[in-house]
């Protein structure tokens, strides 16, 4: 039987024909259906996050020594040295680890967008108890690893920009990690090679999709900040049309099935 993974190996041979267009109009779509709803959840889950992270540095440190932990100057990992580096990147692998999950129930949501389907709080926090957790977390630790682990820990002035390009690379090819994963299946390392693979047969139509989406997510700064909640899930949106542009779900629809 032609199984899913049989379609990313005959795609790994013969490459794939992807429109910017086709891609950006799914993920727009997508994203009109969800924007409120996605919105609504990344603002009450950030300000849960934050009194949470917090509460805890407030015990902690105080909060006057708290307010001068916060200061900008004392946030940027470059001015970090010793412990406080190594406190930071431990803490942003951590928490880009915890959130995956989280993640992962946006992209779902596209998913359900797509085919008119109901979607709910519990769409965005299903894969905490789904049987992809593990490869999530795994994904994602190795991924963070890489991406944030080694080059703020080796911090070489000289060869930072190289290091800053290397991070950006990183996001870039990895971008299909979290949807292959949970679309199709496969572990951890097998879809992040994977990912890699897909992103060079299309290299400048994928890196145009996604530095698109990345821009325009970001744009949300600009409306007093909180903007940021609600163009935010149009990456995600912008995750999910690019994998179902490339693998597509032509088994699913053929067999009546549907994602758990």
């Amino acid at each position: 039987m032609y199984s899913k993974k049989d379609r990313i190996e005959e795609i790994k041979k013969n490459g794939y024909v992807l429109s910017f267009e086709t891609v950006f109009n799914l993920a727009f779509k997508n994203f009109k259906k969800i924007v409120l709803y996605a919105g609504l959840m990344f603002f009450v889950f950030a300000v849960i996050m934050a009194v949470f992270i917090s509460t805890i540095l407030i015990y902690k440190f105080g909060i006057n020594q708290l307010n001068e932990i916060l200061k900008p100057e004392n946030l940027n990992p470059d001015h970090l040295t010793g412990n406080s580096k190594t406190a930071f990147t431990i803490g942003s692998i951590f928490f880009s680890v915890l959130l995956s999950p989280f993640m992962a129930g946006f992209i779902k949501m596209a998913y359900c967008a797509e085919r008119d389907e109901e979607f709910h709080v519990s769409t965005i926090f299903e894969y905490y108890k789904s049987p992809y957790l593990k490869e999530l977390v795994i994904a994602t630790l190795l991924i963070s690893i890489v991406n944030t682990g080694l080059p703020l820990l080796l911090n070489q002035p000289e060869y930072q920009i190289v290091l800053n390009l290397f991070s950006y690379v990183i996001i870039f090819v990895t971008f299909l990690t979290i949807p292959l994963i949970i679309f199709s299946d496969l572990k951890a390392l097998d879809a992040i090679k994977t990912s890699i693979i897909l992103f060079f047969k299309q290299p400048l139509v994928l890196f145009g999709l996604i530095l698109f989406g990345y821009v325009l997510s970001v744009m949300g700064f600009l409306v007093f900040y909180i903007g940021i909640f609600f163009t935010l899930p149009f990456l995600y949106s912008m995750y999910y049309a690019v994998y179902s542009k490339i693998i597509g779900f032509e088994m699913e629809e053929k067999n009546g099935a549907k994602l758990d």
